[in-house]
């Protein structure tokens, strides 16, 4: 555990599910993996955890063979931006440099979210592009969280009116607990990437994103998407139907 710059310091945790043992690289001695994955878990900024999402980490960490690194960030209403964005911030970059307790000597560095995850993904990514730090060199996004506007609507918003999961209004107290000011979501792209500019846009690594038929966020990724190609960013989408 570290700790994040906050009026009350508080211990930032992450969770390390791996298939291998890690031990700590010794001078000279050969590393286990060259490979940073880490994932930023969804739950609309309100729930969710490293370990509630080991059901995943740990099919990944197996079928891979490598070790995830699961991020865990403080929830809202109790955390709000930016200071979860921050905890997410601070817990990259201390793994950035201190990979190697853990056997890891990363060439690549890959980012994984999903949903809120996904937006923490982007933010940080265009954090890291701003403050040139080590930009990660893959992007892998679920139904990522791209527009907190919540004045702006699309057909898949619509359509998420009176969704049984996820409808509008649910999506809409989200944001609230978030972000306390909804006002942020219609001007800051680090609370909705899809306003990030294209001067920054065309840093971005490669990114993969998927998304469902039926998703209240779907029509955001292909405008999404759009801006990416735009910028000559590499971008693959796969919608699954559901």
């Amino acid at each position: 555990a570290i700790k994040t710059m906050k009026e009350q310091e508080s211990p930032l945790k992450f969770r390390v599910v791996s298939p291998i043992k890690l031990e700590k690289l010794q001078k000279g001695q050969q590393c286990l993996c060259e490979e940073l994955i880490i994932h930023i878990h969804g739950g609309g900024w309100v729930s969710g955890s490293s370990y509630s999402n080991q059901i995943i980490t740990r099919k990944w960490a197996n079928s891979l063979g490598r070790p995830i690194f699961g991020l865990d960030y403080g929830l809202a209403p109790t955390v709000q931006y930016p200071l979860s964005l921050d905890d997410c911030w601070q817990l990259y970059n201390w793994l950035i440099d201190n990979s190697e307790q853990f056997g890891v000597k990363p060439k690549k560095v890959i980012l994984i979210g999903d949903s809120a995850g996904a937006n923490f993904v982007i933010g940080l990514t265009l954090l890291l592009i701003k403050s040139r730090g080590r930009i990660p060199d893959g992007l892998l996004l679920a139904y990522p969280a791209l527009s907190l506007n919540m004045e702006k609507y699309s057909p898949s918003i619509l359509r998420a009116l009176d969704d049984p999961v996820l409808s509008y209004s649910f999506i809409e107290l989200l944001a609230k607990s978030y972000l306390g000011d909804l006002h942020r979501g219609a001007t800051d792209p680090l609370v909705s990437p899809i306003l990030i500019n294209e001067a920054h846009l065309e840093y971005f690594p490669p990114i993969r994103m998927m998304t469902g038929t039926n998703d209240p966020l779907h029509d955001d990724i292909w405008r999404f998407m759009d801006r990416l190609i735009k910028a000559n960013v590499d971008v693959r989408t796969v919608v699954y139907k559901y």
